[in-house]
Order: C-alpha cells, then sequence, then structure tokens
C-alpha cells in the first residue's frame, strides 16, 4: 500500500502501542483517522489502570490515560488524508479490523 510519507506508516503501525499512533476506521462508509496517545500499551491497561486507580489523588487531579481526536491531514507532511484510501480498498481493510478494537469510544 501507498502512503503519503513513512512517518504515518509508522504511527498506524504503531496502533495500540504506547505513545502516540493513527488509528483507521470507517465512518458513513468512508475512511476517517484519529490520532491517539496511550500512557501503556493496549493490552496492559486494563491492569494498568487497576494499579493507577489505586494510588490516592491528591487535590483531585486526575491523570489522563489516553486521548484521540480525529484528523483530516497528515500531522507529519499535511496531505489531505481522504485521498489515501477509498473505503472499498481492499488493501485497508486489514488495517481497518486491526484498528477497530483500539478506538476510544
Amino acid at each position: 500500500m501507498k502512503y503519503c510519507c513513512d512517518p504515518f506508516f509508522h504511527a498506524l503501525d504503531n496502533a495500540g502501542k504506547k505513545g502516540f499512533s493513527i488509528i483507521a476506521s470507517r465512518e458513513n462508509n468512508e475512511i476517517c483517522y484519529y490520532i491517539q496517545s496511550r500512557i501503556c500499551d493496549f493490552d496492559f491497561n486494563e491492569e494498568f489502570l487497576a494499579k493507577i486507580k489505586s494510588i490516592p489523588k491528591p487535590l483531585g487531579i486526575s491523570l489522563p490515560m489516553q486521548m484521540q481526536k480525529k484528523i483530516e491531514f497528515c500531522p507529519f507532511c499535511g496531505k489531505k488524508l481522504s485521498t489515501l484510501f477509498q473505503a472499498d480498498n481492499p488493501e485497508i481493510k486489514e488495517t481497518l479490523d486491526r484498528h477497530s478494537r483500539y478506538l476510544l469510544s
């Protein structure tokens, strides 16, 4: 598959891992993208959250564990992401299937 730039490919490949990643999703039969960050890997998240919740929080301060924001342009090269793949492209299907579990509600 062709991507707009190498950093975008690596961010897509980092989905579900700690740090920053790009998540691909299908909405209304179109591909959309989210920039996401996690404090820990997806598979370690439940165990980590249980440990964090047991720590007293002074002054009611909370620590964000993960965040997600829909994006329209590549954060690395600026290309409009809607021009990368069509929703019916079979090459993107595996990525969409793999990323579906990492989307934040």
